[in-house]
């Protein structure tokens, strides 16, 4: 969790860094929520967090569902720098399959996907941002503007959303406390494990309708309600025994992107470029000593590798060349420019009314081949820039 206090988000980052530190989600609440999930073996698991800092909240959910059988994948969002590291080095070194993008989790610069994550984990930054609109300050919540732009992430009907959230929101924001009631179908209210920062864990299925038709949960509602004016509490996560919630099947995002590129993130994306080329040489390495005994020509491999690597080889910045007395060895991406047409409703955050938002997305697609044009002796790798 990274709590924000009346900070604009410009200075966001900074002010996380000098005066809030850093502050996950307690080890024991997401243990808690791990035993209230079940996934049948074989199911591939697409995990998702909007802000992961070092994947303190999907690391442990996916190791707990893959010791129940599942193929898990984590994406994430960090906008600082070294956990962002963390979290990207996590899943570089152990192949995990996923990404995370080094990002402001509400910038127009993020583009991802709706309706793909099998398991959505919400607990973004608490605050409030100002902004001015007609000379005045206009005063909106983190919490809200998180949720607005990422909560669609959950597969519709059977993705599960965990919301990890602070009592006191409830009672400032009554607009996103009906939001969240339109969202949850079987939705349930836990008290966190620690009391350190009087948080609650709503978990519950997506609902399959959109915002428009949705049902609304009143009961739900009335509870965060109660919780927001400390009429009610309720139990701790690990406190309540009931009905688990049933993990379902995801697909991996089509988009999954930022195009502000930063640094920190050209450094990852490069150091996963190295890491793919000298996969790839043991893999050439072993394609050619198989066929070269039968004194075949080698077949083309495809694809080298998803995510980053293709984009960094079809822009020319790291394509490879594997040299032999006999001839060579080429990889090389493709590029091409797709559209797509997206629709989904949002809420307005100043009226609460229900809008229909369609937008053209154009994005490029990658693929990276490598082929072994002639065989010969055990090829030699270099890096053309």
């Amino acid at each position: 969790m990274q709590p924000v206090n009346n900070l604009s988000r410009g200075s966001q980052k900074d002010a996380n860094i000098a005066r809030l530190g850093y502050w996950p989600t307690d080890r024991e609440t997401i243990e808690a929520i791990t035993k209230k999930l079940v996934v049948q073996p074989g199911t591939p698991v697409q995990l998702f967090d909007c802000s992961c800092g070092k994947v303190d909240a999907l690391a442990p959910v996916a190791s707990a569902l893959q010791a129940m059988g599942a193929e898990t994948s984590l994406w994430g969002i960090e906008l600082h720098d070294e956990r962002f590291q963390t979290a990207h080095s996590y899943l570089n070194a152990r192949g995990i399959p996923g990404s995370v993008l080094h990002a402001d989790g509400i910038s127009p610069d993020v583009s991802i996907s709706e309706n793909w994550a099998s398991v959505s984990i919400f607990n973004p930054p608490y605050g409030e941002q100002r902004h001015e609109r007609d000379g005045q300050i206009i005063t909106v919540r983190l919490e809200r503007i998180f949720w607005t732009k990422h909560i669609a992430r959950t597969k519709r009907g059977t993705g599960i959303t965990v919301a990890i959230l602070p009592t006191q929101l409830f009672r400032a924001d009554p607009n996103l406390t009906r939001m969240i009631g339109r969202h949850f179908v079987q939705g349930r209210v836990f008290r966190a494990e620690t009391d350190d920062f009087n948080q609650v864990v709503i978990i519950g299925y997506r609902q399959k309708a959109s915002l428009a038709t949705a049902s609304v949960d009143d009961d739900l509602i009335e509870t965060l309600t109660a919780l927001g004016s400390e009429a009610i509490d309720v139990p701790r996560v690990s406190e309540v025994d009931c009905d688990p919630w049933i993990v379902s099947a995801g697909q991996a995002p089509h988009q999954f992107s930022s195009s502000n590129l930063s640094e920190v993130m050209a450094k990852a994306i490069l150091d996963s470029g190295r890491t793919a080329v000298n996969q790839t040489y043991q893999r050439l390495i072993r394609h050619q000593q198989r066929d070269l005994s039968e004194n075949h020509l080698l077949n083309t491999i495809t694809p080298l590798r998803l995510g980053h690597v293709p984009a960094v080889l079809a822009s020319g910045r790291l394509n490879g060349k594997f040299e032999t007395p006999a001839g060579t060895f080429l990889f090389r991406g493709k590029r091409q420019r797709i559209t797509e047409n997206e629709s989904r409703d949002e809420v307005d955050p100043d009226t609460g009314a229900t809008i229909h938002v369609s937008e053209t997305i154009h994005k490029p697609i990658t693929a990276v081949t490598y082929i072994d044009v002639t065989p010969g002796r055990e090829p030699l790798l270099t890096e053309v820039q």
